[in-house]
């Protein structure tokens, strides 16, 4: 869900002629070229998903819970002006995170559902472990939000296991079978 909400962000800012590509992370360790302003969207590993109780009973597929998917940007921002001083990087950072929030509202949507932005704000170099990044000429911006995630009572294949099941024959008759209780 995240990788699709990702490339749904990418295409709004392409859109809005924002000139940062978004990467779906975390990035190789070969592909920290730090001399590139980027985009990650990534869920952050140290901390976790939330489950809790559906927010909507629905019949077909029933909904058992909710999961909160942590998700996290990082706008890596570059300003290419000769002599570009911190204002300089911060104002690319804080143009490209108001297009980015635009972008994943709008992805979000696209999904059916609903996130809500925990936090935001610039990243120490020492606070990433990117030993490379202490020498690099820009800053870090950090947007971390949760994606809620309907958990459906479903088979392995996808199947609801309350559904009923419908057959039309040639004849022009429709016949239908309903599933048994669980």
């Amino acid at each position: 869900m995240l990788y699709a909400i990702s490339k749904d962000v990418e295409t709004e800012l392409t859109a809005r002629g924002c000139p940062l590509p978004v990467i779906y992370g975390p990035e190789p360790v070969a592909d920290l070229a730090l001399v590139r302003s980027r985009i990650v969207i990534e869920r952050p590993r140290e901390s976790g998903d939330t489950i809790g109780p559906p927010r909507a009973h629905k019949h077909n597929p029933r909904r058992a819970a909710e999961r909160g998917i942590a998700a996290r940007v990082r706008i890596y921002a570059h300003a290419t002006v000769e002599g570009a001083r911190v204002q300089d990087h911060e104002s690319v950072a804080e143009q490209a995170a108001g297009l980015i929030v635009v972008a994943l509202q709008i992805a979000i949507a696209r999904q059916k559902t609903t996130a809500a932005f925990s936090s935001s704000g610039y990243v120490a170099p020492a606070a990433l472990e990117i030993p490379e990044l202490r020498v690099w000429p820009g800053v870090v911006y950090e947007i971390d939000l949760t994606v809620q995630r309907g958990v459906f009572d479903r088979t392995w294949a996808g199947a609801s296991k309350d559904t009923n099941e419908f057959s039309i024959t040639t004849s022009g008759t429709c016949t239908t079978t309903a599933a048994p209780d669980p």
